[in-house]
This record gives structure tokens, sequence and C-alpha cells, in this order.
């Protein structure tokens, strides 16, 4: 296979990442979608993306741990829980799955990346966010 991502499905995405391997193999890729079309039969999608938010990776902390899951994203990047946020902030988390350690504002040791890494980052990120935008 090759180097090309970005093409999978939340259900595929939440299968692979709970079920299957990272290995890029055509037969994983062929139980990945058997298996996501299995979910599709058994959970609602508010299920689906409940469950994907949950377990999805969102960069680092301020002390270099993992974010795993919407509400520690949430607390860590912004000190408030996912109920409270505004659209620009849920937009924002929701864009750093992209790239979630590209878009992260904290290096592996926990200490802010530089204000120019930031600033591309998040450049970056608007730009994807209007691209998508202006699609619809």
């Amino acid at each position: 296979m090759d180097n090309s991502t970005g093409g999978s499905t939340i259900t595929q995405q939440l299968v692979k990442n709970q079920v299957l391997s990272n290995e890029k193999t055509y037969s994983r890729k062929a139980n990945e979608l058997i298996l996501a079309l299995r979910a599709e039969k058994v959970l609602t999608k508010d299920e689906i993306l409940y469950t994907y938010l949950n377990i999805v990776p969102f960069g680092r902390d301020s002390h270099g741990a993992n974010i795993t899951g919407i509400a520690s994203a949430s607390y860590s990047v912004f000190g408030k829980s996912s109920a409270n946020l505004n659209v620009a902030e849920a937009a924002y988390l929701v864009g750093m799955l992209q790239s979630p350690y590209f878009y992260t504002p904290y290096k592996i040791d926990g200490t802010l990346k530089n204000d120019q890494q930031i600033q591309i980052g998040l450049n970056r990120q608007h730009y994807v966010l209007k691209a998508n935008v202006s699609r619809r």
C-alpha cells in the first residue's frame, strides 16, 4: 500500500484504533472495512462519534503526556469542560484531529512550542477549516 492517509470514515478509524493495528496492508484494510460495516449495523452514528471522540488522540498536554479524548483535550487546551466550549474552541479541537501532534501547543517535554511553530500550526488549521467551509 502507498502512504496515503485520510480516506477512512470515522467508523473505520474507530475500528482501526480499537480493534486492529496500524499495519499498512490490504488485508488489514479489508478487515477494517468489514468490521466498520458491522459496527454501523449495531451502533448509531451518534454512538460511533461519541466513542471515537472519547478515544482519539489530541496531542500533548502541558506535562508532555498524551491527551486522549475530547474531555481531556478540552481541559488541557482551554481549561474547561467540553460542554462549555464555544463554537470556535470546539472547531479548534476538531481541527487538531487532522494532525494532533502538529497542532498541539506543547512539545514532548510539556514546554510550549515557540511562537513561530504555534502560528504555523494555527495558520495551517485556519487554511484547512476555511477550505472545508468553502466547499459547502
